[in-house]
């Protein structure tokens, strides 16, 4: 998407289409979670005033000098004052004011930051914030900043790891009071490193080009790049507890085969994805069209059939709960559910070998679709997803499971973008310019941070990764990985380490059962990774506590092993943690020190107690 959007979502805002505005502006975030202006105007959404603080801060955080958002925020915090409607009024922009860098082609120019200035505090009821190219009541009115998409950046050249040396360990025990110690290291921060490619927009190709050509032939305007949208985060927040998933699955209605001519359709995009994969046809495969409320029970019973049970769901959310990457009202089973989709609107299940699209036709969103989930079917014939430990749930540890499934999700996400290249008419650009892509497989309401960023990992840097294999050597590159899985989400990151080899150090776990005594249960012991750390730095559910993207970043990295533990007491509902880390050189130890102490102490309000041995915070 483009700025465009923000506008879009702004005009719904006016007119009170909340549910549209909100649309736009999660599907804008997923692409640029950055843009403290869509956070801004996402707190025009919610009716839980919470919510909105959240979005608020998100804003701030992003850019402390967003002044609407800061008088925003003091609004909604003043107790027993009714927010009433009242005209947005800022200044008018500076010639100096304005980004120096080229805008993306087909957009005007937009101020880099937000005015210096005081507007009035804007209600949940009151218009959005008039943008740049509308009609203004006054000289005087203008809009608040809207965002340049960012720009490219070098990458960091890759640093051969030292001897591996640095090491931590951070037990948690969560109880009625939490206490918390974090093992003394001694050692300088390095510099931040230049954001890497997660961050980046993803480089439009030469399929470009095409675009324009063919919607200029008729007479459509600019059409939408296929990769211009991407997969959509997973996981839903409620204000009310966690469902409870049933016991067993949802029985599923009879599913109708596709008339002739789509099976020919289907066939065509079968025979062209087998082309340009370069991999033959093993089997048929039996291929359905189901509407977006057939989806439910087709991945219930994908979950409950591979040994997902209803415990195992409870114990993970207890464990994301304590590494407080989400609140006790986040609904985990629809974020395991949704997981398992493929959030560009459909999925392969490898157990039955069947393809599901979600759409009632077959035009050229569903093409488009349709080529992702058939290279699914291509390589489960050829390397056996089955065999994999990840499909449809995970049987390895987390980060082993998550760097084999950017590995699958990537293949098929390069492989789609070279069929629309090759193979798409000139209708299926025409439908999808027209087509705003789903959020997600499930319905969904406010994510956490986490579960927007973790969901797009598979596919964006998983599209990185394969791209790297495949400028090494073709698709022939690619299929050696499935012989020789990438082990870590380290190897995604930094495609040069999974062709040097570097491994992760295995890490044995802490005995914590003298220090706990009788009634524990260990419920959890899993790796976070490197980009499980980031995550656990950069995208708490508290807001508070999030260290920042380029911190994150540069904490994470470096990482060269960790195991964590999550125990849980049933009687007396109580949960310990115990995590350790080892890194490649002590300068990263250091590094990852100061940003875990930095988070700690904000995670924790600052409840730090003394301790001859190590930094410990209660709460």
């Amino acid at each position: 998407m483009s700025d465009q959007a923000l506008r879009t979502a702004a005009d719904h805002i006016r007119s009170k289409n909340y549910d549209e505005a909100k649309r736009v502006l999660v599907a804008y975030l997923d692409r640029h979670p950055d843009s403290d202006d869509a956070w801004f105007l996402l707190s025009f959404i919610p009716k839980d005033r919470e919510l909105k603080i959240d979005a608020l801060l998100r804003a701030l955080q992003i850019n402390p000098d967003n002044q609407h958002a800061r008088d925003r925020l003091s609004k909604l915090n003043q107790p027993q004052i009714e927010e009433a409607p009242e005209p947005v009024q800022v200044d008018s922009p500076s010639p100096s004011s304005m980004e120096e860098r080229e805008p993306p082609s087909g957009l005007p120019p937009m101020p880099s930051a937000s005015p210096a200035v005081e507007p009035a505090p804007i209600s949940a009821d009151e218009p959005a914030p008039i943008f740049a190219d509308e009609p203004v009541a006054t000289p005087e009115a203008v809009p608040p900043s809207l965002p340049v998409e960012d720009q490219e950046t070098p990458e960091e050249p890759f640093k051969t790891p030292e001897e591996k040396q640095g090491s931590s360990c951070i037990p948690f025990l969560i109880v009625g009071v939490i206490f918390l110690c974090l093992a003394a290291l001694v050692g300088a921060i390095v510099g931040y490193p230049t954001i890497r490619e997660m961050q980046r927009t993803v480089q439009l190709t030469e399929a470009a080009e095409r675009v324009e050509i063919i919607s200029m032939t008729m007479g459509e305007g600019t059409a939408t790049l296929p990769s211009k949208w991407t997969p959509t985060p997973t996981g839903t927040i409620t204000p009310t507890p966690t469902i409870t998933p049933p016991a067993t699955a949802t029985p599923l209605a009879d599913l109708i085969e596709p008339g002739s001519i789509v099976l020919e359709e289907m066939q065509a995009i079968q025979i062209e994805v087998a082309d340009l994969r370069g991999l033959g046809i093993m089997r048929d495969i039996d291929s359905f069209l189901i509407g977006r409320g057939g989806a439910r029970p087709i991945l219930e019973n994908m979950f409950y059939a591979s040994g997902g049970t209803e415990a195992e769901v409870e114990d993970e959310k207890i464990t994301l709960v304590a590494l407080g990457l989400i609140k006790p009202t986040y609904n985990l089973f629809d974020n395991i559910l949704n997981d398992i989709a493929d959030g560009i609107g459909g999925f392969y299940d490898p157990e039955t070998e069947r393809i599901f699209v979600l759409g009632t036709g077959f035009g050229g969103i569903e093409h488009y679709i349709y080529s992702h989930e058939y290279d699914h079917a291509l390589v489960d014939q050829h390397y056996d997803l089955d065999d994999l430990g990840v499909y449809p749930i995970c049987t390895r540890n987390s980060d082993e499971c998550r760097a084999i499934q950017a590995l699958v999700e990537g293949d098929a996400s390069l492989l789609m973008d070279q069929w629309w290249n090759q193979y798409a008419s000139p209708k299926d650009y025409q439908d999808i310019a027209r087509y705003n892509p789903p959020w997600h497989t499930l319905p969904d309401q406010f994510p956490p941070p986490f579960a927007s960023r973790d969901g797009l990992f598979p596919y964006l840097e998983g599209l990185i990764f394969v791209r790297f294999l495949h400028n090494q050597g073709n698709w022939a590159e690619v299929n050696k990985a499935y012989e020789n899985l990438p082990q870590s989400s380290e190897q995604i990151l930094h495609p040069e380490k999974y062709i040097d080899g570097e491994s992760p150090i295995e890490v044995p776990p802490v005995d914590l059962s003298s220090a706990l005594g009788a009634g524990w249960r260990e419920i959890t012991r899993d790796s976070l990774g490197e980009w499980g750390t980031y995550l656990l730095l950069g995208y708490s559910a508290d807001f508070d506590s999030q260290v920042g993207e380029f911190v994150a970043i540069d904490a994470s990295e470096g990482w060269g092993g960790d195991t964590y533990q999550v125990l849980y007491h049933d009687k007396n509902e109580q949960t310990a943690m115990a995590t350790h880390w080892i890194w490649d050189t002590t300068p990263d130890a250091n590094t990852f020190f100061d940003a875990m102490t930095t988070y700690l102490n904000d995670r924790f309000r600052g409840g730090v107690v003394e301790s001859r041995a190590n930094d410990c915070w209660e709460a």
